[in-house]
């Protein structure tokens, strides 16, 4: 593993999947200890071989991945898991967000520890198609960066800059269409910035010992002046809507999922019984027949 890549920061799971689900995974490697070191890229272990522009990577200690800076994706489906960072140096998945006053109401009413609070984080997974894989893949990013990216629009906010560019796209083809036209229509362009010089460029966040460096993912296609012809290039075709149709349909059990590590009360540790010390015996008579 990269001396410049902060493992414990960017979250990387590499299992995070499971066994329920057969989708492979590829997470936003994106903070680091430096202003300068090599993240900003989709990593990968969940394939052999991958095409452009995916490249060989050894990372990570035993284990071979694919890495890009750059890609086109369509979002099929999405989901954000809430984990809490615990007091005992564990990570643990809950149904929904907790502050801190709520989060110890919480563990009170599932029989934990209420001390176990230390903080909580976001992990954004969007169910996505990728322009040059077969098959659709979960790509992550947490925190502050899934946000950016992932965000889920409200009538507050355009979301992050995934749905910013499908909602634009999508308003501007049915201004002109008379068919219903689903939100995976189009691929969304997705890369890491760089200054101009070509190299990665980072955000600096935090003070003192909690600085550290984020990359922002960009979008390839500017949303300012958007057209119709904008769109018809960054359309997938008809074929492929239909293909994406079954994707959506078959995952909602996938997107509908809930995880939550507190659902089993803490074990206790049995109590012993008091030891019985002095007890008087009674005296038996020897001749009583009772």
């Amino acid at each position: 593993m990269s001396n410049d890549f902060d493992f414990g920061l960017a979250g990387y799971t590499p299992e995070d999947e499971g066994n329920q689900y057969t989708y492979a995974s590829a997470y936003w490697l994106s903070t680091t200890r430096r202003p300068a070191a090599d993240v900003g890229a989709w990593h990968t272990a969940s394939f052999e071989t991958m095409p452009e522009p995916w490249v060989s990577v050894e990372r990570f200690d035993n284990e071979t991945g694919h890495e890009a800076n750059d890609l086109h994706m369509v979002p099929i489906r999405r989901r954000e898991f809430w984990v809490m960072n615990c007091t005992d140096d564990t990570s643990r998945y809950i149904p929904h967000y907790l502050d801190s006053v709520s989060a110890k109401t919480f563990l009170a009413q599932r029989g934990f520890d209420i001390n176990l609070y230390r903080s909580v984080r976001s992990t954004v997974q969007v169910l996505a198609m990728v322009k040059g894989l077969d098959e659709p893949i979960v790509l992550q990013a947490k925190g502050m960066v899934g946000s950016h990216l992932f965000r889920r629009p409200t009538r507050r906010s355009p979301g992050g800059i995934v749905y910013q560019y499908v909602n634009a796209a999508l308003g501007i083809a049915k201004a002109t269409s008379t068919s219903a036209i689903p939100h995976y229509s189009f691929w969304v362009g997705i890369k890491a910035p760089r200054d101009a010089k070509g190299r990665i460029k980072t955000t600096e966040v935090g003070q003192g010992s909690s600085k550290a460096y984020v990359v922002m993912p960009e979008l390839m296609e500017k949303l300012d002046g958007m057209q119709r012809q904008d769109i018809v290039k960054t359309f997938v075709g008809r074929d492929k809507q239909e293909l994406f149709q079954a994707v959506y349909e078959e995952s909602k059990a996938w997107a509908d999922e809930v995880r939550d590590d507190f659902t089993t009360m803490p074990a206790v540790a049995p109590v012993a019984p008091p030891a019985v010390r002095n007890v008087v015996e009674p005296i038996e008579d020897e001749a009583s027949p009772f």
